[in-house]
């Protein structure tokens, strides 16, 4: 119905929750990660960049944590 196999669908999934958390959260990668289901940071990153176009942590808005 959607176009995708089921692993496309998981993963469209979980990358859209892990944009959610890296734009609201001051987690690291491997917390995102796991927080969204992949629990290996080295996969999710190359999960993330497939999908996204960027690594998680450039993804992240930088100006958002600056107050630390």
């Amino acid at each position: 119905m959607t176009g995708y196999s089921m692993i496309q669908y998981i993963n469209n999934v979980r990358i859209d929750h892990a944009k959610e958390l890296l734009q609201s959260k001051d987690l690291s990668k491997g917390e995102v990660g796991y927080l969204s289901g992949l629990n290996d940071p080295y996969y999710f990153s190359k999960v993330f960049k497939k999908h996204i176009g960027v690594s998680p942590l450039q993804y992240r808005p930088r100006e958002a944590f600056k107050t630390r």
